[in-house]
């Protein structure tokens, strides 16, 4: 039986959580206190799932849910599926748990980090692949290329209605989350900008969690670069395909590709609301 869990007994997966994955206790905590802080606007949405059989709990999983706005006025809802773990004695009923977290037709499902066999298993079940893998852009490397009169503006020094309101809370929600929340000036429009801070083996990267085209981070690298370079980071990893390689960047499949399942602009990088902004990995 699949059991919804709110925000008021997120602690009820902690068990699950760390039996499933290599993190210490005190990750998920803070994790979970992210998770239940961000929830406390809609207190009754599902927040995870466990799955019970016999009345013990043998499977959970994590169904971030936001919702998207689209130019028409028209909202959608949005469910990030992280952390998914079952017992092995129990495996066999995974692929009928996932059937049922994703049997809506007018949500959106985003997997932005499966393992190899969740990956061969959702796209039995429905879901696509949207980005192979990660671009690495070294920052100093663009931030000496030509960028006009391209730049980028810091979000709190934005005025209040300059990107349209549904954008703009998804912007105040993620700075108050400890993105870097920033929009680029191309001459012509404002394009919203969303990342989060991250580090390996010491290094600071700067990972891309939103922007409407990905085409235009590729095409305005040196402004973005000079940027993050005000912002400490020194390596922007980005989800995208082999396809979309530029001088100076790098390829790498180290990073899971995502996958998605619903109506979605492929185009587009919109890992709001999810793992990389909870669990800050």
């Amino acid at each position: 039986m699949l059991r919804p869990i709110d925000r008021r007994s997120l602690d009820e997966t902690l068990p699950l959580l760390q039996r499933g994955f290599a993190h210490a206790p005190a990750f998920w905590a803070a994790a979970l206190e992210r998770l239940k802080r961000y929830q406390s606007a809609a207190p009754d949405t599902p927040a995870a799932y466990l799955l019970d059989v016999k009345g013990a709990p043998v499977g959970v999983i994590l169904t971030i849910a936001s919702a998207r706005t689209a130019a028409d006025g028209a909202t959608r809802s949005v469910v990030n599926l992280s952390s998914w773990f079952v017992d092995e004695a129990h495996r066999w009923r995974a692929p009928r748990m996932l059937q049922q977290l994703t049997a809506s037709n007018d949500t959106l499902y985003t997997d932005l980090t499966p393992t190899v066999p969740v990956q061969s298993m959702i796209g039995r079940l429905g879901f696509s692949r949207w980005t192979e893998g990660t671009l690495l852009f070294p920052l100093p490397l663009h931030a000496i290329g030509r960028a006009g009169d391209t730049h980028v503006v810091r979000f709190d020094n934005l005025p209040a209605d300059a990107l349209p309101a549904p954008v703009q809370r998804i912007m105040t929600d993620h700075a108050a989350l400890g993105c870097l929340t920033a929009a680029l000036w191309d001459g012509a429009r404002l394009h919203p900008l969303i990342f989060s801070r991250m580090s390996r083996k010491g290094l600071p990267i700067a990972r891309l969690l939103y922007a409407e085209d990905r085409s235009v981070v590729r095409g305005h690298m040196a402004a973005i670069a000079r940027y993050l370079l005000r912002e400490k980071a020194v390596l922007l990893a980005m989800s995208a395909d082999r396809s979309e390689r530029v001088p100076g960047s790098f390829f790498t499949q180290r990073a899971p590709p995502a996958f998605y399942k619903g109506t979605m602009n492929t185009a587009a990088i919109d890992h709001a609301y999810s793992e990389f902004v909870f669990l800050q990995i």
